[in-house]
């Protein structure tokens, strides 16, 4: 139990310590453009060129769902079109 007492106040202490070197900066303003620039995100051309991939990866593997679907109901909406043609040229007539 008196470990634990003594591992608790060292933590306490290094706590107390950490706090009185930390340092804060505020800036206050009423114009966002008085603001210095400091950007919160880093650009990283590498991360960005393997999201493009991916995603290009992605679209293709869709527009290759799509046409297997397209195929596969293909017998379903070809002979309509069919019926559908032919009936607007008996009603032309």
């Amino acid at each position: 139990l008196q470990q634990q007492i003594n591992s608790v106040k060292g933590q306490q202490k290094y706590f107390e310590q950490s706090a009185k070197l930390s340092k804060i900066t505020i800036y206050l303003s009423t114009d966002d453009l008085a603001l210095p620039y400091a950007p919160t995100n880093e650009w990283r051309p590498a991360v960005v060129f393997k999201e493009a991939v991916r995603s290009l990866i992605n679209n293709i593997r869709g527009l290759g769902n799509i046409l297997i679907w397209v195929v596969v109901f293909s017998p379903l909406w070809i002979p309509a079109i069919f019926v559908i043609r032919f009936a607007k040229k008996k009603l032309a007539i």
